[in-house]
């Protein structure tokens, strides 16, 4: 995969670039939708329509922008129909990463299928629909675009080996390091290329794209799930019921010291509760259930100081 966008040609090259692209249709490159964008990060013009939609994939991250950090914390599979319409340089409707994981998992014999009510994907056992207005810590989502969670590797510094151009063009490199494998082509200069906010930090582009591609096709192959969340009704009873743990648990332990005890306690068991289903991919209303007990109880014991 090619992670950075030619949409002009940029020094010497040009035509051999695009006959690598005519005799290899497992090479792709990334266009951009953002409209203020398009004349910089759209198609490369010498594409023909099969090429656009097969060997193009855009490469839109899309950050947390209400938040106090904004962070990249969902990717996008695919955009809907309308959505393209509005998009004049870019008009694949496929993430970057989409094209990346299915070709792969197509050689390995797991080729992602639509679903039967063609508002998703089936990656192996796995379906991936449009996540609900409402999942999670999210309130407003949906809209023109299939989007899932992004479950970052689990890396201290970057998802896979790196190796250097000049690496290449010396070949100092072990042919089993690309073989059969996915191959990012990009740049992690900050200059060129400015990073994208993630939970682990600032991430060159080329980075943040290979977590997604490689999220993809742990889906696919059964190795990772996908992240889930409860019902809204179910996120409200769990924070009711927090609620009355923590009116209780102040009326029925009077010594300060005993209260303090049990709340620590029950603060730290569901802590570990919801870490633990997290690392497993559930998603529960720690917060405001957190909120909710030590409102409760503190009201609660004040409440019985002034009776």
């Amino acid at each position: 995969g090619l992670a950075l966008h030619r949409a002009e040609p940029h020094g010497e090259g040009r035509q051999t670039l695009l006959q690598k692209f005519e005799s290899n249709e497992n090479l792709v490159t990334m266009c951009s939708t953002e409209p203020t964008t398009d004349v910089v990060h759209g198609s490369p013009p010498e594409f023909g329509e099969a090429q656009r939609q097969g060997q193009v994939g855009f490469s839109d991250l899309f950050e947390e922008e209400k938040t106090f950090n904004p962070t990249v914390r969902r990717q996008v599979l695919s955009y809907k129909p309308q959505k393209i319409q509005q998009a004049t340089a870019c008009s694949t409707p496929f993430s970057f990463s989409f094209q990346l994981a299915y070709r792969f998992l197509s050689q390995q014999g797991r080729q992602p299928t639509v679903t039967e009510d063609s508002q998703g994907w089936k990656f192996g056992e796995t379906v991936i629909g449009p996540l609900p207005r409402r999942f999670g810590g999210y309130q407003t989502l949906g809209g023109n675009t299939l989007e899932l969670l992004l479950d970052y590797r689990n890396v201290e510094e970057q998802p896979a080996q790196q190796i250097t151009v000049d690496d290449v063009l010396n070949r100092t490199i072990m042919p089993e390091l690309v073989r059969d494998r996915i191959i990012l082509i990009g740049n992690n200069n900050r200059d060129l290329d400015p990073p994208s906010n993630t939970p682990y930090g600032p991430m060159p582009a080329v980075w943040t794209q290979a977590h997604m591609t490689s999220q993809l096709i742990d889906i696919g192959l059964g190795i990772r799930a996908l992240f889930w969340a409860l019902p809204q009704w179910q996120d409200a009873l769990i924070v009711g019921m927090y609620s009355i743990l923590g009116g209780t648990l102040a009326y029925r332990f009077r010594s300060r010291k005993v209260f303090l005890l049990t709340l620590v306690v029950a603060l730290l068991l569901w802590q570990q509760t919801c870490l633990g289903l997290l690392i497993r991919g559930g998603w529960l209303p720690f917060v405001p259930a957190t909120l909710s007990l030590l409102v409760t109880s503190s009201i609660t014991r004040y409440s019985q100081s002034k009776s």
